[in-house]
C-alpha cells in the first residue's frame, strides 16, 4: 500500500516517465508517451515525445529540446504547467496529478491551437528506473 505524499516538490518529478496504450494487443502500440524532466539552475523542465496511431504521427525532438515548463505545485499532489507542441510550436497548459510514488497522470487543460496538435489529453505515466 502507497501512502501519497501530501508535499511532493517539483522535483518528485525528476527522471523519465512512460507510458504505452495498446489496445488491440499489435506488435506496435498505438501509442507511448514519455516525459523525460530535470533540473537546471534549480529549475525543473521538461520535454516529450509522443507517437501514436502506430507510428504514424510524432511529437517529439529528437535533440531533446524542452517544451515543458512554468512548472509549479497547484495543490497537493498535482502541477500546473505550460507546454509547446513540436508540430505547431503553439501553447498549452496542463496539469500532473500524483497517483502513486511510481505513477503520474497527464491532463491537457488547454490545448495548443492550429490543426497539428494531437498529443494526449489524458495519459497515465510510469516511473522508469535505469
Amino acid at each position: 500500500m502507497c501512502i501519497l505524499n501530501n508535499s511532493y516538490s517539483s522535483e518528485f518529478l525528476l527522471g523519465k516517465w512512460a507510458g504505452t496504450r495498446n489496445p488491440d494487443a499489435k506488435d506496435v502500440p498505438l501509442s507511448t508517451f514519455t516525459i523525460s524532466f530535470h533540473k537546471k539552475d534549480s529549475i525543473v523542465k521538461g520535454h516529450y515525445c509522443y507517437i501514436t496511431q502506430y507510428g504514424s504521427k510524432i511529437d517529439c525532438d529528437p535533440t531533446g529540446d524542452d517544451n515543458i515548463f512554468n512548472i509549479k505545485t497547484s495543490r497537493n499532489n498535482e502541477y500546473s504547467f505550460s507546454f509547446k507542441s513540436f508540430n505547431n510550436e503553439s501553447l498549452g497548459t496542463g496539469k500532473i496529478s500524483v497517483v502513486n510514488d511510481e505513477e503520474i497522470e497527464w491532463s491537457v487543460i488547454d490545448k495548443p491551437t492550429g490543426d497539428e496538435y494531437f498529443g494526449p489529453e489524458k495519459y497515465m505515466l510510469h516511473k522508469k528506473h535505469k
